[in-house]
């Protein structure tokens, strides 16, 4: 008989004996006190959290897909994964759920057939209470994507020691999917009306910049004052997407997945630190300026990260206008020489 703990987040523990949950015990929040607390033969985590989360809806699908990643640009590949999934196992009526918004506009931007359900449950109990990539709930599978907490950090620790298996192939191998298969985009005509009112940007001439991640480190200020002093110099007029829709060197405004990747079809190239927006954006057949820094949180150069998580090994991307730049290798001065000098 196999029994194992599984720590969790929000200092709870389960102690699990063949699947069912044996003890749980700890410290939970009650009306905004913290409560210590001990329980014998409780549902597991991961049934109480199926229950918050799918049970208003399982009755109208035949599969559902969880999407627990952080990251924007790690739910993107689901993209071009569910037709596979969806033609291999005969699913009629598929459905995403999801932790954020944002994540909702961008499936609807390819999968728009796809009901995709937004829960305020935040990314820390889905890493919680998610231990099985593939289960179900009340006989209706359930496919979580890409992996567990816990795959997904034995996942990031390889990469992080250098693996030879792109990122996305991978990702594509433990889905069980032979084949990406291509999306394109559809806007709707509200996106495509907001985007063409922009003031004081000339849609037909114009660079899109996007200065900001969430994982590795950002450049100096420095850096992106000078390349958009040096893109205007070409004639070029500038577009910076940000968080807040507010840059101090460039047009911003605040916009949505399908709105900002509208916009970016209309320029004439990107120039952006290495983020998940612009996994997003890769399929756009214009110039791309991607820059590698070292990882914000874990010990990973930015040698490693564009050996791992390189934008020409994901599906669909136009090769031939990727221009990707170390910054272990080259200095900021230099990559911007080397940008200015292909626009």
């Amino acid at each position: 008989m196999k029994i194992f703990e599984k720590i969790k987040y929000y200092e709870q523990k389960e102690i699990d004996v063949l699947g069912l949950a044996l003890f749980q015990y700890g410290q939970r929040n009650v009306q905004g006190v913290k409560e210590k607390y001990f329980s014998m033969f409780s549902k597991t985590f991961e049934q109480k959290f199926f229950n918050s989360i799918l049970n208003p809806i399982y009755k109208n699908h035949d599969y559902i897909f969880i999407v627990r990643t952080a990251g924007l640009g790690e739910a993107y590949l689901l993209n071009f994964m569910i037709d596979d999934i969806v033609k291999n196992k005969n699913i009629k009526s598929p459905c995403i759920v999801t932790h954020r918004r944002v994540y909702e506009d961008m499936f609807k931007l390819f999968n728009p057939d796809i009901p995709c359900y937004v829960n305020n449950v935040p990314i820390g109990v889905y890493n919680n209470a998610l231990v099985h990539r593939f289960t179900s709930y009340k006989g209706i599978p359930v496919q979580v994507v890409h992996s567990t907490i816990e795959e997904s950090t034995k996942l990031f620790q390889s990469y992080a020691k250098g693996y030879s298996v792109p990122y996305p192939e991978k990702i594509k191998e433990m889905a069980k999917v032979e084949n990406y298969t291509h999306k394109a985009p559809i806007y709707s005509d509200e996106d495509i009306e907001y985007v063409n009112k922009i003031e004081n940007l000339d849609l037909h001439n114009f660079v899109f910049i996007m200065p900001e991640a969430n994982s590795i480190l950002p450049l100096s200020e420095t850096f992106w004052e000078n390349v958009c002093n040096e893109i205007r110099s070409k004639g070029y007029d500038i577009f910076a997407n940000t968080q807040c829709g507010v840059y101090p060197f460039a047009k911003s405004e605040l916009l949505t997945i399908p709105q900002a990747m509208y916009l970016a079809s209309l320029s004439k190239g990107f120039v952006s630190i290495r983020c998940g927006l612009l996994e997003v954006l890769s399929t756009i057949p214009v110039q791309k300026h991607v820059i590698y820094t070292p990882h914000k949180f874990n010990n990973v150069s930015a040698t490693n990260l564009i050996n791992t998580s390189s934008l020409k090994d994901y599906p669909f991307i136009d090769k031939s206008n990727l221009y990707e730049y170390n910054i272990d290798e080259i200095n900021e001065e230099q990559i911007i020489k080397e940008i200015v000098r292909r626009f």
